[in-house]
C-alpha cells in the first residue's frame, strides 16, 4: 500500500469514529497522522474501539485489516486486535455460521460436545426441516443441514445458554474450534464486512475476509472470489 493512500484511508477511518472515542482522543490520534505516524493512529484507534464496544460500519472491517498491516505494533496492543473489532466479544443472542468441505451435521454435533462443556443430549441435528433422532425440544446447539435444497454447508446456531456454557468466547473462537475437530471450513458474518464479504476459517484454524460470489451463496454454494488478504491453508486464493 502507497503511502499516500495509507495516510488518506487512516484520516478517513478517524473522522468517521472520532465520536466514539473523545474529542481529546481524536485530536491525539490526528497529531500522530499529521507526524507520520499512520500505523500507530490505526493501531489506537482499533484499540479504543475494542475497548468501547464499537461496531464497525458497512464496509470498514477490510479497511481495518489491511491497515492494520505492515508495521511494528506497540507491544501493549493484542496480537489479534483486527480479529477483536470484528469478534471481540460473543454476540448476546448466540453464535450462528456455517461450516463446509465436508458437510456432515452428525460430525459438527459429536465434535460440539468434544469441543465444549455441553452435553450430547443437548445438541441437536435437523437433515432437511426433519428431525434426528435423539433430537431435544431445546437444544441448546443446533446443526441443520438441507442437502434437498442442495445447500453445500451445514447450519450451526447456539442461543444465549450455551454462550455462557462456553464462558462466552467469540463466535470466531467457537468456529476455529469445531474447524479443527471436523477438518471443515466455515463462513462468519460480522458488523464492518459487506454482504458478500465474509470471514473464511479453514481447516486448521487459518482465517479472513474474503469476497464471494452472491448468487452462488443464495443457492446454498460457496464461491470465493479472491481474498483480502493472506489466509493459512489456503495458498491457492487469489490476494487483493
Amino acid at each position: 500500500m502507497r503511502y499516500r493512500d495509507r495516510l488518506e484511508r487512516t484520516e478517513r477511518l478517524l473522522e468517521r469514529y472520532a465520536r466514539f472515542i473523545g474529542p481529546q482522543s481524536a485530536d491525539s490520534l490526528r497529531s500522530m497522522v499529521l507526524h507520520g505516524e499512520p500505523g500507530l493512529a490505526v493501531e489506537d484507534l482499533a484499540s479504543a474501539l475494542v475497548r468501547n464496544k464499537v461496531k464497525l460500519d458497512w464496509g470498514d472491517a477490510v479497511e481495518f485489516r489491511q491497515l492494520l498491516t505492515g508495521f511494528q505494533r506497540c507491544p501493549d496492543t493484542p496480537s489479534d486486535i483486527e480479529d477483536l473489532l470484528l469478534f471481540g466479544e460473543a454476540p448476546s443472542d448466540g453464535y450462528f455460521f456455517y461450516l463446509f468441505d465436508p458437510s456432515d451435521p452428525f460430525a459438527v454435533a459429536a465434535a460440539t460436545a468434544e469441543c465444549f462443556p455441553v452435553p450430547p443430549e443437548r445438541i441437536g441435528v435437523m437433515v432437511d426441516d426433519v428431525p434426528a433422532p435423539g433430537t431435544p425440544d431445546r437444544p441448546l446447539a443446533l446443526v441443520q443441514h438441507s442437502p434437498a435444497e442442495g445447500a453445500a454447508s451445514v447450519e450451526f446456531s447456539a442461543g444465549p445458554e450455551f454462550v455462557g456454557l462456553v464462558g462466552g468466547v467469540s463466535e470466531l473462537a467457537v468456529a476455529r474450534s469445531l474447524c479443527r475437530a471436523v477438518g471443515a471450513s466455515a463462513m462468519l458474518g460480522a458488523h464492518g464486512l459487506t454482504p458478500n464479504q465474509w470471514m473464511l476459517v479453514t481447516a486448521v484454524g487459518g482465517h479472513g475476509v474474503v469476497m464471494v460470489d452472491g448468487d452462488a451463496s443464495d443457492d446454498g454454494r460457496w464461491e470465493i472470489l479472491f481474498a483480502y488478504e493472506p489466509i493459512e491453508d489456503a495458498p491457492d486464493l487469489p490476494v487483493r
